[in-house]
C-alpha cells in the first residue's frame, strides 16, 4: 500500500483488496479512512463484509448497520445486511433486506439471486425459482442465478435440470467455485460418482480452501466405499471450518459405517446443528445417560425414519430398567406395533404430550448407553405382535403347506437414497420361479403393471392392507426378502429370518462387508459389489432361496 494516500485512494484500495481476497490489506485501508471519518459508509461496509467473511456475524451486522445509517437508501448495503442475516440463519430478516433492496433497484441481480438462496432455506422453492428467473431474464449470463437455480432444482429432485443449470453457470464463468462445487453434488445425486469426484477435485484445485467442496468430496468417497479417504476429506473440511456441522455429521456417519461407535455416536449429535429444524427445542433437558432416572418420566421421541425408530426402540426397556416411566412418541403407523416394550404409554407424533422430566431422541440412545459393536442390545425379539391376527393371516395365505416368503423391492419414495436402494419387480422375476414357495408382496401402492404381475402368478399374493395389517401379515411369514426398508427392521425386531438386499453404499447400521448384522441376529445381508449392479446380488439370493425351498 502506498505510504501517502488520500481518503478516496484508501477507499479504492480497500474495495479492490477485499474483492481480491486480501482481507488484511483491505482492513488496513478501511481503518485509515475511519480514523479520519468514523462514519464513512463505504469503509464501514467493507469492514462489515470482512467480519462476515471470518464468521463474526454480530460485528458484521453492527458495521453494515452503520453504513446503512449513513446511506439508508443504498441497495448494496441492504443486500449485504441480508447476507449477514442469512449467515446467522435469520432467514426472514434476510429476505426483508433483499426485498427492500429490490424496491430501490428492481434489477439488482445480486439481491434477486441471494433472495433465491433464502427462499430455498425457507422451503419456498417455487418462489426461489421465480427470483432466479427474474435475474436471468435481466441477464441470461449471470452465473450466480444459474447456480442458485440449480440448487433449488436439486432440492426438488430435478437433477438433470439442475446439472444443466450448473453447466450454464460455468459457461458464463468457468472458474465459478459455487457452480463447480454444486455440480459435484448433483453428479453425486445422479449416481455419477467418478464424475462427481472429478468435479470436486477441480473446484479444490482452483481453491483448496473451499471447505464445502472437501465435505462433498468426502461424501462421494463414502459412496465409493473409500471410508479412510472420506474421513480425511471431512476432517479437512472441519480443519478449515471447525464449526461446519454438516461435515461433522458426515464424519459421524462414516465412523458409524465403519463400526467406530465410540466417536461416531458423539459426533452424530451434530445432526441437530446441521439441520436445526430437526431439533425439538423442549424446555426439559435431554437425557444422554448421566442423570439418574428413578421416579422420573422420560419422553423418547422418533427423530428419523420409521425403520430407525424400530431399530432404536430396543433401548426403551433399558431406560425403563433405570427406574423411569417411559413415554414413546412415534410415527402414527408404528404406534400399534410398539406395545409391550417397556413403555408406560405410546403416543403418535403430533398428539398432546404428557408431563415429562427428560427427553431423548431415539437416535441419541446408543450414545446414552455408550453402545459399542460388542454391546449392541441383541435380545431379539424385542417387539411382539398379537397372535390371533397372525394365525388368521397364516391360514389365509398358506396353500398346500408351502412356506411363505415376503418380498419388498422398494422403500419410501421420499427417502433421498431411494434411487440407489430400490429395485423393480421385474428384477425379482427369477425368484418367483423357485418351486415349493408362496410369495407375498409387502409393497403398498402397487402400480398397475406390478399388480398385473402379482395377479397372474399363482404363487404370488398381495394383501392390499394398511401398515398394521401388513406388519401382522409379515409376522406370519417364514422368510422376508427386502431392500433396506422399515420391513427389514420390523422383521429383525420380531426375530423373523430376513434377507436384506443392500446397495453398494448402505445405511450406516448395516456396516461394511459383513453378511450378518450385530443389530439383528436373524438377518442375512446381500450386498452390491458395484453401485447399481443388482444382478449378482439376485443370483446369490436365488441360489439361497432354492436351497431354502428344498429345506421347506
Amino acid at each position: 500500500m502506498p505510504t501517502e494516500l488520500t481518503l478516496a485512494d484508501a477507499l479504492q484500495f480497500a474495495v479492490a483488496n477485499y474483492q481480491s481476497g486480501r482481507l488484511e490489506q483491505a482492513e488496513q485501508c478501511c481503518r485509515l479512512v475511519l480514523n479520519a471519518d468514523p462514519q464513512q459508509p463505504v469503509a464501514n461496509h467493507v469492514l462489515g463484509l470482512i467480519a462476515l467473511a471470518v464468521g463474526r456475524h454480530d460485528l458484521a451486522a453492527e458495521l453494515v448497520g452503520k453504513a446503512l445509517q449513513a446511506l439508508p437508501q443504498e441497495p448494496g448495503f441492504l443486500n449485504s445486511l441480508g447476507e449477514v442475516r442469512r449467515a446467522a440463519q435469520r432467514f426472514d430478516d434476510a429476505l426483508a433486506c433483499y426485498d427492500r433492496a429490490l424496491v430501490l433497484n428492481p434489477l439488482y441481480l445480486e439481491a434477486l439471486s441471494n433472495r433465491a438462496i433464502v427462499l430455498h432455506a425457507l422451503g419456498r422453492l417455487e418462489e426461489g425459482l421465480a427470483s432466479c428467473e427474474a435475474a436471468l431474464k435481466a441477464n441470461p449470463q449471470f452465473p450466480a442465478a444459474w447456480s442458485n437455480r440449480g440448487v433449488l432444482l436439486m432440492t426438488m429432485k430435478r437433477f438433470e435440470e439442475a446439472l444443466a443449470c450448473f453447466d450454464k453457470a460455468l459457461e458464463a464463468n468457468p472458474g465459478f467455485i459455487d457452480a463447480l462445487t454444486n455440480r459435484g453434488g448433483v453428479l453425486r445425486d445422479l449416481g455419477r460418482l467418478e464424475e462427481a469426484l472429478a468435479a470436486f477435485d477441480k473446484a479444490l484445485a482452483a481453491n483448496p480452501g473451499i471447505y464445502v467442496a472437501h465435505d462433498g468430496r468426502g461424501s462421494v468417497l463414502q459412496n465409493l466405499l473409500r471410508p479412510a479417504e472420506a474421513l480425511a476429506s471431512h476432517r479437512e473440511a472441519l480443519r478449515l471450518q471447525p464449526d461446519f456441522a454438516l461435515a461433522q455429521m458426515h464424519e459421524s456417519i462414516c465412523l458409524l459405517l465403519t463400526g467406530e461407535y465410540a466417536d461416531g455416536w458423539k459426533k452424530y449429535e451434530s445432526r441437530f446443528r446441521a439441520y436445526p429444524s430437526s431439533a425439538r427445542g423442549f424446555a426439559q433437558p435431554a437425557w444422554l445417560g448421566a442423570q439418574p432416572l428413578k421416579g422420573k418420566t422420560v419422553l423418547l421421541h422418533a427423530d428419523q425414519e420409521p425403520g430407525d425408530t424400530i431399530l432404536f426402540a430396543r433401548y426403551a426397556k433399558r431406560v425403563a430398567a433405570k427406574g423411569a416411566k417411559v413415554v414413546l412418541e412415534v410415527q402414527s403407523e408404528l404406534k400399534p406395533l410398539l406395545r409391550g416394550i417397556g413403555a408406560t404409554s405410546v403416543i403418535a407424533r403430533g398428539d398432546p404430550l404428557p408431563a415429562f422430566d427428560f427427553h431423548s431422541p431415539f437416535a441419541s440412545l446408543p450414545l446414552a448407553f455408550e453402545t459399542t459393536l460388542e454391546t449392541v442390545p441383541t435380545d431379539v425379539p424385542y417387539l411382539s405382535f398379537e397372535k390371533q391376527p397372525v394365525t388368521a393371516w397364516k391360514k389365509k395365505l398358506a396353500r398346500g403347506g408351502t412356506h411363505l416368503v415376503g418380498l419388498c423391492w422398494r422403500g419410501d419414495p421420499a427417502n433421498p437414497s431411494e434411487r440407489e436402494r430400490s429395485l423393480r419387480l421385474a428384477d425379482l422375476q427369477p425368484l418367483l420361479d423357485v418351486q415349493g414357495l408362496r410369495f407375498v408382496s409387502l409393497q403398498k401402492d402397487l402400480s398397475t403393471e406390478e399388480l398385473a404381475v402379482v395377479e397372474r402368478r399363482a404363487n404370488f399374493g398381495h394383501a392390499g392392507a394398511g401398515f398394521k395389517e401388513t406388519a401382522e401379515m409379515l409376522a406370519a411369514l417364514d422368510l422376508v426378502i427386502t431392500v433396506d426398508s422399515a420391513w427389514a427392521h420390523w422383521a429383525g425386531a420380531i426375530g423373523k429370518p430376513v434377507w436384506v438386499l443392500l446397495a453398494a453404499y448402505p445405511h450406516w447400521c448395516w456396516l461394511l462387508e459383513r453378511e450378518d448384522s450385530p443389530w439383528y441376529p436373524t438377518a442375512r445381508l446381500y450386498r452390491q459389489q458395484k453401485p447399481g449392479e443388482w444382478g449378482p446380488v439376485l443370483s446369490r439370493v436365488n441360489r439361497g432361496l432354492a436351497a431354502f425351498g428344498k429345506r421347506a
